[in-house]
Order: structure tokens, then sequence, then C-alpha cells
């Protein structure tokens, strides 16, 4: 896929070089304040560039908000859902809207290892709850050293865990995520932060339809990993895959974004 702000990824990879060189005592100092001084002065040509390039869905902000949701309808419909740790350019890339879900893996794959992995590794682990952190180290351990079915149950635990933090509610499962859904429509987070509803409706709706769904045990099982299959011992672990791993993980980033912006929200409105 094209992505409009490949020069500027460019610069920010020359910058990077140029740091690295400094340290170097064989590089002139007038020398590398001049490339520095050069590298700097590029951005302003290239967002020039881009603002006249741009197309009209972008430039355009009720079509670029509506692309925006509906991206995020889309492919969290596909089991990828949306964090502030996803670079932008995804939210307003269309190309994403002809993908199928092979394609949508390949992509958010592709991305996790391209940075965004180490990115929400540290994030949840310094924002979990303090309870689940050593079982969360102890997942990416594992998953840092290619063991990855483990990392499934511990990280539907997890996720069951910060949604019931986040819904303050008792209940268990399908009834836990379901009762977080049916209250987005009764608050007003759409009126606060429209992208923020978008976002946690589109999770919610995934998790109560594939992870907390309800399947009998002799029932046929369901594509995606099903949390009551798993937690109660029913599921065949060798059908669990490193993309459920890497969804769930995503899922988990997701969840702890919200729960920190619901907090901050929380401690503006009493303060």
């Amino acid at each position: 896929m094209k992505d409009p702000f490949e020069e500027i990824k460019k610069i920010s990879s020359e910058m990077n070089r140029l740091v690295r060189e400094s340290m170097s005592p064989m590089v002139q100092f007038d020398t590398r304040i001049n490339e520095i001084r050069n590298i700097l002065s590029e951005p302003t040509r290239v967002f020039r560039r881009l603002a006249l390039n741009l197309p009209d869905y972008i430039k355009d902000p009720e079509k670029r908000d509506s692309l925006t949701k509906d991206i995020i309808n889309y492919v969290s419909s596909k089991g990828w859902t949306f964090s502030e740790i996803i670079p932008f350019r995804v939210l307003i890339d269309p190309e994403l809207l002809k993908l199928n879900a092979d394609d949508l893996d390949s992509f958010f794959l592709e991305l996790y290892a391209e940075g965004v992995y180490e990115g929400v590794k540290e994030h949840t682990i310094d924002k979990i709850s303090i309870k689940h952190k050593p079982l969360l180290e102890e997942v990416f351990f594992n998953i840092d050293h290619e063991k990855y079915k483990i990392a499934i149950p511990s990280l539907i635990l997890i996720i069951e865990g910060e949604i019931s933090e986040i819904t303050e509610n008792n209940a268990m499962g399908w009834n836990l995520v379901n009762d977080w859904r049916l209250r987005l429509e009764q608050n007003d987070m759409r009126e606060v932060d429209e992208f923020l509803y978008a976002k946690t409706l589109a999770l919610t709706n995934f998790l109560s339809e594939h992870l907390f769904t309800s399947n009998k045990f002799w029932y046929e099982r369901k594509p995606f990993v099903n949390r009551n299959w798993v937690m109660h011992g029913r599921d065949d672990s060798e059908l669990w895959t490193v993309t459920e791993v890497y969804k769930l993980i995503n899922f988990l980033e997701t969840i702890v974004e919200i729960k920190q912006k619901l907090r901050l929200r929380s401690i503006i409105i009493s303060s």
C-alpha cells in the first residue's frame, strides 16, 4: 500500500543516522551541524508538498472522520482493534477496506514486527493493573522466546480482569462484555470523544461476538479462540495460533488505553 508519509519516514530515519554518527569523534562538528540543519529544514518542504497533494478524503475533516470510523469498524470486525500506538496513517488508509481477513492479519503482524510490539509491551506492562503485572511480564517473556501457546489463557484472564475494572462489574465472560457494550449506549462517551467511543464499541462487538461468545462444548469449534473453551479446558491447544496471540495483545492494549482515558476523564470531571 502506498504510504503518503513515506518521505517523512525517510527523514526520521536520516535523523536517527545523524544522531548515531554524532557520537563518532571522526566526524567534524561543523559538518554534523550543517547536515542536521539541512535535514531539519526538509520536513517543512515535505509537508507543503503533502498538503498540496493530499487526497480530498484527508483534507476534508468530515470525509476523513467518516473514513476513520469505517476503518475502525471494518478492521476491528476482523480482530484488529485500535489504540494510539497504531500509526495514525493506518487510520486514514482507505486501502485497508479492500483487504480480506488474511491480508489484514499479515498487515498488522508486519506492523508489530516493525516496532508496534515493543511499544505495546512497554505500555501495557506499565499501565496494567498491579495484580496482573507479574503474569503479563511472564507472558511477554514467553512470547519473546517464541513460546506462544502459554500466552493464550493468560491473556484471556488478564483481558477479562481489566474489563471488570473498567465496568466495576462482578459478571463473568460474555455477560461482562455485553454489559460494557450496553453501557456505551447509555453514557455520553460519544459526545465527549467520538473516536474513543468508536474504538470501544468496535472492540466490545468483536469480543462479545467471538472471544466471549457462547458456544456449547458439544458444538463445532469456532474459528477464533473462545474464552469458555480455553478456560474450561475444552479447546485443543494445537489449534491456537501466533496471530491469535497478537490479536489478544492488541485487544489488551486497546483496553488499557480505554481504561486510562476513562480514569483521566473522571479525574478532570471531579476536579
